[in-house]
């Protein structure tokens, strides 16, 4: 199971790292800006319903509420006796904040310029903070939780629109949403595979 673990930690890694070397050298421009304006029009402008929808969804992948959702999943898995998935989700949502904010400091990518924002951002663009969150803490929960299809299929669903609204919303590139997507999943096998770990040996 930690070998499985393993695998899947050193593969999400290595989709992570392929995606920011293809973003930073250019690769990925064309289809970037393809996806940029596939969900807004050429001249940036966007209608007043569908951005007040996408800051509402974009909202979900906030820190206050990534904050609150984690301790509160955490909170419920530890009522419930499972105190080291408590400990494994708290931990994956620590690491996906701060190997964010590391990787934006590192790539330090301009934001999206070909449309207008529509949200105030001030950090820099690669990967997005809410699509690692998001993965780091919606994903996670789900699979520590429960494994039915209904829940996963809901984190899943969270976890794309997310995304999706970061693009529309114009401050990110889809090449940023995917990174942070790949990212979060790393920081939550690792977290994982850490404190399972260290549980074994103790």
């Amino acid at each position: 199971m930690r070998d499985k673990t393993t695998f899947r930690l050193i593969a999400w890694a290595g989709v992570f790292l392929a995606i920011c070397a293809a973003a930073m050298t250019g690769w990925t421009s064309e289809l970037d800006r393809f996806g940029v304006l596939a969900l807004r029009d050429q001249s940036g402008l966007a209608s007043s319903g569908m951005a007040v929808a996408a800051r509402a969804v974009t909202a979900l992948g906030d820190t206050a509420m990534i904050v609150v959702v984690a301790l509160g999943g955490a909170a419920g898995l530890a009522a419930m006796g499972r105190r080291r998935e408590a400990i494994i989700l708290v931990a994956a949502t620590a690491l996906g904040m701060a190997a964010s904010d590391l990787a934006k400091a590192l790539f330090d990518r301009p934001r999206p310029d070909i449309v207008g924002h529509l949200v105030e951002v001030s950090s820099a663009s690669l990967p997005s903070g809410h699509a690692t969150r998001a993965v780091a803490t919606y994903l996670t929960l789900a699979t520590l939780a429960s494994r039915r299809a209904l829940i996963l299929g809901l984190a899943v669903s969270i976890v794309g629109l997310v995304g999706a609204s970061r693009i529309y919303l114009g401050v990110h590139w889809p090449s940023d949403v995917l990174a942070g997507w790949a990212l979060g999943g790393a920081c939550g096998l690792a977290a994982e595979m850490m404190l399972r770990g260290r549980s074994t040996k103790s």
